[in-house]
């Protein structure tokens, strides 16, 4: 994280903020390529809050965009960032050693070398988002909520079972996937299985609710392994495993019927739930259409 300091706030600006990107994305496919102009920004949906992004995730505005340029313009006076981002490439694996119960969740224990690891350090562990609340050279502990259990295959693991391992990316880093929140949308199941030369094709069919976020040669995680989605055809999608994302993923051991954590694009997310917001009821677009609209793709 970098700090800078200017007049009277001290602002921390995270390694990846999207959020401008993502609000100039979404104007434009409301307005159409001839009424994109460079500099140009136009209403947002929200207004920013604490209560919507977190305590100290907003600050008000009292400067321009070119002021801070890591922070995204909203609606309501506010910049707001990301507080941590993930990339989909996999550092490591680990093992599941424990799982105890607290409260109405429960603390895990990964068996890992990743590391060294801080507390408070934000770490996805197959494709959730978890804060490590202890650690040493054996590995590090983390809390498990109800919405985490409820949403992912956390709380479905066996002790000794496989997790993928990435740390959140720091200032500079290489951008090598995509960008992944790790928070978990749903859970997906794969439905086949197909060797194609050294490659593996898999379909996977996902809950009903995120059909409309997934787009063919857009990006989802699974197991928070960032993948390019081939097709999404009716009520699954395809995706293209190569050897070394088997080698050192836990994609490598996949049989049909497996659940896999599965997070949408970012963009995606927010173009569509900007275009139901702001489009009349009889004039809903699909994803793919709204963009060749906008004149992104043909």
């Amino acid at each position: 994280m970098l700090a800078v300091r200017r007049s009277d706030v001290c602002v921390h600006v995270e390694p990846v903020a999207m959020l401008e990107a993502q609000r100039a994305l979404v104007h434009r496919l409301q307005t159409g390529p001839a009424a994109h102009r460079e500099g140009e920004r136009g209403g947002g949906p929200e207004e920013c809050s604490t209560a919507r992004h977190g305590k100290g995730a907003c600050r008000p505005r009292t400067a321009t965009a070119r002021d801070y340029p890591a922070f995204a313009w909203v609606d309501g006076g506010f910049w707001c960032y990301l507080t941590h981002v993930f990339t989909g490439l996999v550092e490591t694996t680990g093992t599941l050693g424990r799982r105890t119960p607290l409260g109405e969740g429960f603390r895990i224990g990964i068996v890992t070398s990743l590391g060294p690891l801080t507390l408070g350090e934000s770490v996805s562990v197959s494709g959730a988002c978890l804060t490590v609340v202890s650690a040493n050279g054996q590995g590090f502990e983390a809390d498990v909520s109800v919405e985490t259990i409820e949403r992912t295959i956390l709380g479905s693991l066996a002790t000794g079972e496989r997790v993928n391992l990435e740390r959140a990316v720091a200032a500079g880093d290489r951008l090598g996937g995509h960008l992944v929140t790790g928070h978990v949308d749903g859970i997906a199941t794969i439905t086949s299985l197909e060797s194609r030369g050294e490659a593996t094709r898999v379909v996977v069919e996902p809950p009903p609710e995120l059909l409309r976020l997934i787009a063919g040669k857009g990006s989802v995680a699974l197991d928070g392994v960032s993948l390019t989605v081939n097709r999404a055809e009716g009520h699954r999608f395809d995706i293209m495993l190569i050897p070394h994302t088997m080698a050192v993923t836990t994609l490598g051991s996949l049989f049909v019927g497996r659940k896999l954590n599965l997070e949408v694009d970012l963009v995606a997310r927010y173009v569509v739930r900007y275009l139901e917001a702001a489009l009349p009821e009889n004039q809903k677009p699909g994803l793919e259409a709204a963009l060749a609209r906008a004149g992104f793709i043909r």
